[in-house]
């Protein structure tokens, strides 16, 4: 098969034997004189709002404190279309820290996930929770705690020195269910 454009918009093909024009304008694309379909303007309107961000998502949270909604909200981000790493889930084969550290360099956002027992052991220099927030600092990802219900922030005393920017980082609460949470968060994203 072989193609030729014009100028006004005509495509010409040829299938061998069989030779056709394919006509694309304003929306609308004829084949020969069968016209073959056109969308309303509103219509390619509407589809364009409903497109979701290609944004690469990074989920950060505390096994112990917050594994069931972090699965969650996992799922609520994959169910609406969007790129989305959560280690028990999307990690590749190969070394444990140096994976987490290509996500976290090539995620466009950061979800910190705050619950109880989420900042208990960031003293530790060691600590994934820690190491991870380090990195997303030091790659000035943009960083957005997701606050479980009824959790607070921590005070910056609670928190070494290298991690006290990320309290600087406007957070979005959550409630149940997640789902009803996960809209608001998208747009949150792409503001």
């Amino acid at each position: 098969m072989s193609e030729n454009a014009n100028q006004s918009g005509n495509s010409k093909f040829d299938f061998g034997n069989n030779k056709g024009v394919v006509n694309v304008s304003e929306g609308n694309m004829t084949v020969g004189n069968i016209n073959i379909g056109s969308q309303p303007d509103n219509a390619q309107n509407h589809a364009s709002q409903e497109q979701v961000p290609s944004r690469r998502i990074f989920i950060s949270y505390r096994r112990a404190a917050s594994q069931a909604f972090a699965n969650h909200l996992y799922t609520a981000l994959l169910d609406k279309k969007l790129r989305v790493f959560l280690d028990t889930s999307s990690i590749e084969p190969g070394s444990f820290p140096e994976r987490l550290k290509e996500q976290i360099r090539d995620c466009d956002v950061f979800l910190l996930v705050i619950a109880k027992g989420t900042f208990e052991r960031v003293r530790d220099p060691e600590d994934w929770v820690r190491r991870e927030i380090e990195l997303a600092l030091s790659f000035q990802k943009l960083i957005i705690p997701v606050i479980e219900p009824g959790h607070p922030f921590p005070s910056r005393e609670e928190l070494p020195d290298s991690l006290r920017t990320v309290l600087d980082y406007t957070g979005k609460k959550f409630g149940y269910p997640i789902d009803d949470h996960v809209k608001d968060l998208i747009k949150f994203i792409n503001t």
